[in-house]
C-alpha cells in the first residue's frame, strides 16, 4: 500500500491488518486506487497483458496512478492487493520481495521529472490474514548477506527474490528453482530463439548451396581439362 497516511494500528487498538476476501469500506476515487498486482513500472507489465492487435495493455502500471496523484497536487493512496470491486485479495511477499518493491518504487519516483524526493511518499506493508487467523504475523528469518544482493528492476521476468519466494512458499529445491528459471527463459525467449534457429538454418542452407556450386564448378573444370 502506497500513500501519505501511515498507520500501524486500527481504531480497535489492534495491529492493523486486512482479512482476505473482505470488502473494504471505501471505494476508488481521485485519491484511492486499487491494484491487484505489483507492477510498478511499464517495463514490469508482462507481455501477455498487452493486446498485440492494437498495442494496448489490459494491466496498467502503478507508476501511471502515482503520476496522476502527483499532478493533481492532492496526493493519494494505491492499495496493492485490493481488487477493483474493493475485495481484499492480498499479495504474498517475502521480506526480500518487499525490498524489491521498495526499490522499484524508488526507481519509478526518481524517473519522474522532476524526481520525487523520498520524504514526499511513504510505504506500508499491511498483513492480510485468513478468516480466523490470529495476529501477529511472523516473517521467516532473513539473511542480511542475501538481502544485500542487487535486484533486477524494470522487467517482467523473475528476480532472484521471486525464485527465493517460490522455494519459501512451495518448498521447491534449488534444482526445482533452476528448472523453473530455464523454463521461463525458454517461454519468454522462444520467439528470439526461433528466429536465431531459422537464421542459422538459412545460413547453413546458403552455405550448402555455395559448397555445391563450388563443387560443380570444380567438376566442370576437371571435365574440360580431360577433353583437352
Amino acid at each position: 500500500m502506497f500513500g501519505s497516511n501511515k498507520c500501524s494500528t486500527s481504531v480497535t487498538g489492534k495491529p492493523k491488518h486486512y482479512i482476505r476476501n473482505e470488502v473494504v469500506a471505501f471505494e476508488e476515487d481521485q485519491t484511492h486506487e486499487f491494484k491487484g498486482h505489483r507492477n510498478i513500472s511499464v517495463a514490469d507489465v508482462p507481455p501477455w497483458c498487452i493486446n498485440a492487435s492494437n498495442n494496448t495493455s489490459t494491466r496498467k502500471a502503478i507508476s501511471r496512478n502515482l503520476c496522476g496523484f502527483l499532478n493533481t497536487g492532492c496526493g493519494g493512496t494505491v492499495y496493492i492487493g485490493i481488487l477493483d470491486g474493493g475485495r481484499v485479495q492480498g499479495v504474498r511477499l517475502t521480506r526480500y520481495q518487499q525490498d524489491h518493491l521498495l526499490l522499484s518504487l524508488q526507481d519509478a519516483m526518481n524517473a519522474f521529472r522532476p524526481p520525487v524526493p523520498r520524504f514526499m511518499y511513504t510505504t506500508e506493508f499491511v498483513p492480510v490474514l485468513e478468516p480466523g487467523d490470529e495476529y501477529p504475523y511472523q516473517f521467516l528469518p532473513v539473511s542480511e548477506k542475501v538481502r544485500a544482493q542487487p535486484h533486477y528492476l524494470r522487467s517482467h521476468l523473475f528476480c532472484w527474490c521471486d525464485y527465493d519466494a517460490l522455494g519459501s512458499f512451495n518448498g521447491y529445491s534449488l534444482r526445482d528453482v533452476e528448472q523453473l528459471a530455464r523454463e521461463e527463459v525458454l517461454l519468454y525467449r522462444m520467439p528470439q530463439l526461433m528466429k536465431a534457429w531459422k537464421d542459422m538454418m538459412t545460413y547453413r542452407t546458403l552455405q550448402q548451396l555455395v559448397d555445391e556450386a563450388l563443387d560443380q564448378k570444380k567438376d566442370n573444370s576437371c571435365n574440360e581439362d580431360q577433353k583437352k
